[in-house]
C-alpha cells in the first residue's frame, strides 16, 4: 500500500494496481471513493508501485516504468515541460 496527498494505491499479490482517490488532483472526475482496479495495466503485470505526494510510479514485470500525476519540477521523468498526466505514461 502506498499513499499520497489525495490518493491511496494498493498492489495485489497477483500484480494488479488498485486506486482510491485521485493522483495529484489532476482530473477530479477520475476520483474514486472506493478502491477500483486500474485498467491502464494488463491484469497481473505490475511488479512494484511507489508514490509521492502528488504522483505515482509503477514498474511492470517486463521492465517498463510508468508515471502519472502532477509533473512539477520534473518528478514524472517524462521530459514534457513539467506537464501533469492524468493517466500512466511510460518513461522512456
Amino acid at each position: 500500500v502506498r499513499c499520497g496527498q489525495h490518493h491511496t494505491l494498493a498492489l495485489s499479490a497477483k500484480g494488479d494496481v488498485w486506486l482510491a482517490g485521485c493522483v495529484g488532483k489532476v482530473d477530479n472526475s477520475m476520483r474514486n471513493k472506493v478502491f477500483t482496479r486500474m485498467i491502464d495495466f494488463e491484469t497481473g503485470s505490475v511488479h512494484a508501485i511507489a508514490s509521492g505526494e502528488n504522483h505515482v510510479l509503477a514498474a511492470t514485470r517486463d521492465g517498463r516504468v510508468y508515471s502519472w500525476g502532477v509533473g512539477k519540477n520534473g518528478v514524472l521523468g517524462l521530459g514534457k515541460n513539467d506537464r501533469n498526466q492524468a493517466t500512466p505514461q511510460e518513461i522512456a
